[in-house]
């Protein structure tokens, strides 16, 4: 995903994402290498969901972008986002939808359990604090026989290790010399392997159905 810059000290992960909420949204669009993986990711995970009916959540839904396509797809579909700002931009995108988007944080989906068919997160596991947890909420409101599309980092791969031990660290090192208007980028949360990652989510109660990269990231398929 794109290279977003790391919290100022002191600054909540939602207060970052307010920050940053106008620049992710508009770099879907963008014609560079982060616009044209948002949007193969995105296509991904529309692929892997299939057409409704059905109650879908996007879990991270960000601006929007996601729930717009699958509302177009005859899901109906809820949402939610830590970062109020995100949560503004996916609301003024989809007004018809305005009361289902909603301010939450995905280690506490504010969701009775079984309430969904499917739950889709692309681009934010990467940044809940709890792992374990957050993955433990998307199997909750999942129905028996509810399925769930995830994305993750592949840490392992080399682009990532390029990122993290060569032009993170660059990047850095030039924001404390350099009066930089964007601070650095953000160091992962979890940069478990994907391994790892799958014995998190068998530990939560979920199989894995298919696993297929896009761009530095996997994309899986998960069944409950």
């Amino acid at each position: 995903m794109p290279a977003l810059p790391a919290p100022e000290a002191g600054m909540s992960t939602s207060e970052f994402f307010d920050a940053e909420a106008a620049r992710y949204d508009a770099s879907y669009e963008g014609g560079d290498w982060a616009g044209r993986f948002l949007r193969l990711r995105l296509e991904a995970a529309l692929r892997a969901l299939g057409d409704g009916p059905g109650d879908v959540l996007d879990a991270g839904m960000g601006g929007g972008r996601l729930v717009a396509e699958l509302d177009a797809r005859d899901w109906t579909v809820s949402g939610v986002d830590s970062s109020a700002e995100m949560v503004g931009l996916a609301r003024k995108r989809l007004p018809k939808l305005a009361d289902r988007l909603r301010e939450a944080d995905l280690g506490a989906l504010p969701f009775a359990a079984g309430s969904f068919d499917a739950v889709v997160v692309t681009g934010a596991l990467e940044y809940v604090g709890d792992l374990a947890r957050g993955l433990g909420e998307l199997a909750r409101v999942l129905r028996p026989g509810g399925r769930a599309v995830l994305s993750f980092p592949n840490y392992r791969s080399a682009h990532a290790l390029w990122r993290r031990f060569a032009l993170y660290p660059a990047a850095r090192l030039a924001k404390r010399v350099l009066p930089l208007s964007r601070p650095a980028p953000m160091r992962p949360l979890h940069p478990i392997s994907p391994r790892e990652f799958e014995e998190a989510l068998a530990g939560t109660g979920f199989r894995v159905v298919a696993r297929r990269p896009i761009g530095p990231q996997l994309l899986y398929e998960v069944a409950k």
